[in-house]
């Protein structure tokens, strides 16, 4: 009897997607982020992935349904229980995880991030005491973690349902201490935040890839060839560009005049 109960409070096989040509549409896991998939006040959907994937479903035949979930680790969960046939939300290429990864999207770095007014950090000893937020289940939070283990007196903050921009915004504000996260999200967020700074490095490096259920095979080997192919031709480079290219093309100078004129001149409009 027990055995039935626990059963009948498990996912069925109902909700359980099946092969994407079947289901008549690619189901795909995602969260709300400035880089990835973004929604802005009128309802319109955008980002680096978003607009990637639907290039994927152009090139699979079948549309692109987003199913947007509070963070990383619960797209990630989506995947494992085969409620969605991929997940996509800025996902660090993670494998221990029992999931099949694409072909790598771009690369990323971590760091920690705080601001220019607070103490140095420089080496890892001085992070001891010290408060980092991150969110959990990112490649970040294991890195953080891993140096916790090394040294206990470090403390790391786990806010709930906050994501990479939000937390910098924070950090910003004075209401968080440190906060860990990949050198792009940073590189979005001091151009708003110029009191923000890079105070750690963490060590290696990772790609941005999709993750897929590890028994489809099938999907994941055209999802290699779009990427293959999207990539010879060029189009991924020019979409990167798109979205990340500011980001190399403004410097300092550009960012306080751009800055000082929104204060002085957008609250006459």
């Amino acid at each position: 009897a027990l055995s039935l109960l626990l059963s009948a409070c498990g996912p069925t096989d109902s909700t359980r997607v099946t092969e994407y040509r079947t289901q008549g549409e690619l189901r795909v896991a995602t969260r709300h982020d400035a880089i990835s998939y973004r929604i802005d006040d009128e309802g319109h959907a955008s980002g680096f992935e978003h607009e990637l994937l639907l290039a994927l479903g152009d090139a699979l035949g079948v549309p692109v349904k987003f199913v947007p979930y509070p963070d990383a680790a619960r797209a990630l969960d989506a995947v494992i229980n085969g409620q969605v046939h991929m997940a996509a939300a800025g996902l660090g290429q993670n494998e221990r995880l029992p999931l099949r990864w694409s072909a790598p999207l771009r690369e990323v770095e971590y760091v920690i991030v705080g601001r220019n007014d607070g103490p140095a950090v420089n080496t890892e000893d001085r992070l001891a005491g010290r408060t980092v937020s991150v969110r959990r289940g990112s490649l970040p939070a294991e890195r953080v973690s891993a140096i916790r283990k090394r040294l206990p007196a470090l403390n790391v903050h786990f806010p709930i349902k906050a994501g990479e921009e939000k937390l910098l915004a924070d950090l910003a504000r004075g209401a968080l201490d440190l906060v860990a996260t990949d050198r792009l999200h940073y590189a979005f967020a001091v151009r708003i935040h110029p009191e923000l700074e890079i105070v750690y490095e963490l060590p290696g490096r990772s790609s941005i890839a999709w993750a897929l259920a590890p028994e489809d095979e099938s999907l994941a080997t055209e999802v290699d060839a779009f990427i293959a192919a999207f990539s010879a031709s060029g189009r991924l480079a020019r979409l990167a560009d798109r979205y990340f290219g500011h980001v190399r093309r403004l410097n300092d100078a550009a960012i306080a005049t751009f800055l000082t004129r929104i204060r002085e001149r957008l609250p006459r409009y």
